[in-house]
């Protein structure tokens, strides 16, 4: 056979096994699909609406899509589909996500969905009453700054955003006839997806001669001015009292609405109704009939406050004017609120040394020492603890009138506790008298330090006192004061303004007596009767601790210190002896009259600076005191020799003493329970005496001789004037 004749006979084989059944003729591996599919999902679309979809991909693909859809024969690879915002009937809608990715498989299927959403409203005003052809006078306000007009009788405002819109309605005047609307002002939430309806009847005024206006309102927690000018504490309850006046006599009871809004969001809404039988013709902030009043919860009082006040809102009196029931006339009054510090006083139950009488301040009545601090100062949140008893080093027993110093040295022994403390409060220290009449309490002017007696009908009044005096204020103007507040502006120290007691409001109500405080009250820093506070003082103590925060708040964290203290009086400058505590550090201003320096063998500064001394408000003879603590590392505490105090042409200098290492203090049971200590003041012109359990100092005694009420173990810390030189444990009874 010949090559030629094979051939044709290998492919006549190879035609038979295919029809009988073999492999088929072609290649024997084919190569597989390249291109895959998208299967979009769209969704929330009114029926007939088409979504706005873009399709990109690998090779310059680019579709519009406008529904559930398909798309085949893609080629595998990435996908970015970009839905964009649609409009219909009057809605807008938004594609979530608006922005995603899909990865189509080779021979296979990618899934994605488009879920749209209405993202805004409409409103539907409507309006009758009006001649044909007469326009209307609708103003709507709402979010981000939008403000349209409303004319016709009927007009729907498409593609709003959601929030609260205000349709604010004008008279309108024809053919010599005015109409007034009703409602004047109305509000309006405007949902996503929905429409909400609003109308306005315009109506002829007629020969109405009554017109009713808001003269003003004001929003007090303490003291307020009819302009508002006195500034509010965020989150502290306050009453709002709004001020109607009617041009005539009259019998009308109107009601008045109030909108508390943040920006142009409401976010409370009040309906105050008519407290008297007649809308008065002339303003009368004395009277809570004369006024239409709520109290306005702390929570609603915040940065940003804004009010929109709205009289006679159901249009239910006869005016010649109803274009005039709203205040302001356009937008929200905005209010000054300023966010405050907690107030943190921490109040010392003193034993006086000479007397053995105690103050009494505990945790049980503690309160009643801060009731004229909460009615009165700009404060939110006070909190008042109670220290562990402090024994005066005091001999003499406190005067009426200060005659022997008592006051101002126990005051001085306060300053040095708080410094040599590791607290950031202020510190009030409560005193038992003999006396029921005369000087009740002494503090600084600017420092967080004072002392005052435990009276209970007056204590809580003392300790504002002397509170306003650690907040920088000196005397108003009343009661035979030494010295007074120069720019003080009301004469005689009266308040000024009227002031309003929220506290006693807010338990008793409106009118309980003394809830509002006339002009003719006097003010808390003077020494006259029916005290309040004035504007003046109130912003002043505002101003003070907003600008003047205890150092301690801002101090580096407790750490070995040398407190050093004293008084500088018209005789000179008493340097008291020196002790060491673990404290925060309080270190002299960097400026003043005065300079303190620790300094070494050789008379180099170590440490020290300038300062001022913070005056005692009560002193007639410029009396000024210091408490400083120094930090004290091992190398300053082995080289320090002396502590000078100079300036003002005075100066003091405390060296060491010839201490022992041992204080070798001789203690003595009393039948009280206390013990009396002796030892050689000699070496150890200062004894700190602390709780053994809780290291508070119960007592800094100096003179060789102490009374200390124990009941628990002591430890004595014994100094050299310069240093803590030895400590030693008293054992508890």
């Amino acid at each position: 056979m010949t090559s030629s004749a094979r051939r044709v006979a290998a492919a006549a084989a190879m035609l038979a096994t295919a029809c009988a059944g073999g492999e088929p003729i072609g290649p024997a591996n084919p190569p597989p699909p390249t291109t895959g599919t998208l299967a979009l999902t769209v969704t929330g679309l009114p029926s007939g609406t088409s979504a706005s979809i873009t399709v990109t991909g690998p090779n310059g693909f680019s579709r519009a899509v406008t529904g559930s859809q398909q798309l085949g024969g893609l080629a595998a690879g990435t996908y970015t589909l970009t839905a964009s915002t649609v409009s219909a009937n009057g809605f807008s809608y938004a594609g979530t996500p608006a922005t995603q990715s899909a990865t189509v498989p080779s021979s296979g299927t990618a899934n994605a969905t488009v879920a749209y959403a209405a993202t805004s409203g409409k409103l539907a005003v409507s309006v009758s009453g009006l001649p044909g052809g007469v326009p209307a006078a609708i103003v709507v306000t709402g979010p981000g700054g939008f403000a349209d007009t409303v004319t016709a009788a009927t007009d729907t405002l498409a593609s709003l955003a959601a929030g609260t819109y205000t349709l604010a309605a004008s008279n309108v005047s024809s053919g010599g006839t005015t109409y007034g609307p009703s409602p004047a002002s109305q509000s309006a939430t405007v949902t996503a997806g929905q429409t909400v309806a609003r109308s306005v009847s315009y109506a002829a005024l007629g020969t109405a001669t009554l017109n009713l206006s808001i003269d003003g309102f004001y929003l007090t927690q303490a003291v307020q001015k009819p302009d508002r000018s006195v500034p509010l504490v965020a989150g502290r309850s306050g009453w709002l009292r709004v001020f109607i006046r009617a041009s005539e006599a009259n019998a009308a009871q109107p009601g008045v609405r109030v909108r508390l809004m943040q920006g142009a969001t409401e976010v409370q809404q009040f309906t105050i109704p008519a407290a008297g039988t007649a809308v008065p013709t002339t303003v009368d902030e004395a009277s809570v009939t004369g006024s239409w009043n709520v109290a306005i919860p702390g929570t609603l009082i915040q940065p940003g406050l804004g009010i929109v006040v709205e009289l006679d809102p159901s249009n239910g009196v006869a005016e010649s004017n109803e274009g005039d029931n709203r205040f302001p006339a356009s937008g929200a009054q905005a209010l000054d609120v300023r966010a405050v510090n907690p107030l943190n006083i921490r109040f010392v139950p003193v034993i006086t040394r000479a007397d053995g009488r105690q103050g009494d301040v505990t945790a049980a009545n503690v309160a009643s020492y801060v009731t004229t601090t909460r009615a009165i100062f700009p404060v939110n949140t006070v909190n008042a603890s109670v220290r562990a008893p402090y024994t005066t080093n005091d001999t003499l027993p406190l005067q009426s009138d200060n005659a022997n110093g008592a006051w101002s040295r126990i005051l001085g022994e306060i300053a040095a506790l708080r410094t040599a403390d590791t607290s950031t409060a202020y510190y009030y220290g409560v005193v038992g008298t003999s006396y029921g009449s005369g000087i009740a309490g002494i503090g600084y002017i600017g420092a967080p330090a004072s002392l005052g007696w435990d009276k209970s009908g007056s204590r809580a009044g003392v300790a504002a006192h002397e509170l306003g005096h650690n907040f920088g204020r000196q005397h108003a103007p009343c009661g035979g004061v030494g010295s007074s507040d120069a720019s003080y502006p009301y004469t005689g120290g009266v308040i000024g303004v009227f002031g309003f007691d929220v506290e006693r409001a807010n338990a008793s109500g409106i009118g309980a007596t003394n809830v509002i405080r006339p002009p003719t009250h006097t003010d808390i820093m003077g020494y006259c009767g029916n005290q309040w506070i004035s504007d003046y003082t109130y912003l002043a103590v505002l101003n003070f601790r907003a600008a003047s925060p205890s150092r301690r708040e801002v101090a580096p964290a407790v750490q070995p210190a040398l407190v050093v203290w004293g008084r500088i009086t018209r005789d000179g400058i008493v340097l008291e002896p020196a002790f060491e505590s673990a404290t925060r550090p309080w270190l002299p201003e960097g400026r003043g009259d005065f300079q303190l320096e620790l300094v070494d063998a050789a008379g180099r500064v170590l440490a020290g600076g300038r300062f001022e001394g913070t005056p005692v408000a009560d002193a007639e003879d410029g009396e000024r005191h210091f408490a400083f603590a120094l930090p004290l590392d091992a190398a300053r505490r082995a080289a320090l020799a002396a502590i000078r105090v100079r300036g003002d042409g005075y100066q003091a200098e405390r060296g060491a003493a010839p201490a022992s290492a041992a204080p070798d203090v001789a203690v003595t049971p009393r039948g009280d329970g206390g013990v009396d200590l002796r030892w050689d003041a000699s070496r150890h012109p200062l004894l700190v005496v602390r709780d053994e359990a809780t290291g508070e100092i119960v007592t800094l005694a100096r003179g060789g001789a102490a009374r200390v009420a124990a009941g628990r173990g002591l430890v004595v810390e014994a100094s050299d004037g310069l240093r803590t030189t030895g400590r030693q444990r008293v054992a508890a009874r």
